[in-house]
């Protein structure tokens, strides 16, 4: 429990820190582009890449009102933080409706074989690794996406330290890095 706790606490506040810089970055992208475009989705699981390193690959993904993610599947353990809650329908890879939910908070999942496992959050059951989410809501759906590449597939319960500690110490590296280096951003 203890190590889950430290975990969601430090996903949260890798969140706030990315959400600086991804606003910071939009807001310049808005000032060169007039706009800010998602990229497609498709077979990613996020709109927009932000990280990508042997350890963990961090997405944005904002959903309009309506909109939806589109089919994609999950290859990664992984926790997703709502920065701007709304409600969500997740449809299997056909199209089939499997359910609603409120999204907000934190919410995590292991992947086991097809299914993903929820770890985290307000969801009691398993559903398809391969799915889609639209936005049901009445407002713009926003969050973050953190895929654990160190996690998944790995024998659970996991001894002390090993590659979960490292991802972890890496993730409070790139947090100083880009606490120090937004500019980049």
């Amino acid at each position: 429990q203890l190590r889950a706790g430290a975990c969601s606490a430090m996903l949260r506040l890798f969140a706030a820190l990315l959400l600086a810089a991804a606003s910071r970055r939009e807001r310049q992208e808005s000032v060169k582009t007039g706009e800010t475009e998602l990229e497609v989705v498709g077979t990613s699981v996020g709109g927009k890449l932000l990280r990508d390193d042997a350890l963990t690959r961090i997405w944005e993904l904002t959903l309009q009102p309506g909109e939806s993610g589109g089919v994609h599947r999950h290859e990664f353990d992984y926790h997703f933080v709502v920065t701007q809650p709304s409600t969500l329908r997740v449809s299997d890879a056909n199209g089939t409706f499997l359910f609603d939910f409120e999204a907000k908070g934190t919410f995590g999942f292991r992947l086991v074989g097809d299914s993903l496992v929820p770890i985290e959050g307000e969801l009691p059951w398993n559903f398809p690794a391969t799915h889609s989410a639209q936005n049901v809501g009445e407002s713009a759906f926003s969050e973050f996406i953190f895929e654990n590449k160190a996690s998944t597939n790995a024998v659970w319960p996991r001894p002390p330290g090993g590659p979960l500690k490292r991802a972890l110490r890496h993730a409070q590296n790139l947090l100083k890095r880009l606490a120090g280096n937004q500019e980049e951003l």
